[in-house]
């Protein structure tokens, strides 16, 4: 694999993912009366770490085991770009 690739996939995920979770909450505020945003904001988290620190690895490794290694970084950097252009949008 390419190492210039694999440096600017890295880049282009954290990049989306950090405006990702940014303008979700955002909507959220917006979308829904305060009395909810504590309930909301509580299932939001969960999700959240839920997602990141428990789903996303075992989803990447068994991608790394039955495609190639590099297939977990490609799929991630897909969906990046589907997320990025979903939040520039």
């Amino acid at each position: 694999h390419d190492l210039n690739l694999s440096i600017l996939a890295r880049a282009l995920q954290g990049a989306a993912g950090g405006t990702t979770v940014v303008v979700a909450q955002t909507a959220l505020f917006w979308l829904l009366p305060m009395s909810r945003q504590g309930m909301v904001q509580a299932f939001y988290a969960i999700s959240v770490v839920l997602g990141t620190a428990t789903l996303a690895p075992g989803l990447h490794g068994w991608v790394a085991d039955t495609w190639q290694a590099g297939g977990a970084l490609y799929l991630s950097t897909a969906v990046s770009v589907i997320a990025l252009a979903a939040v520039i949008a």
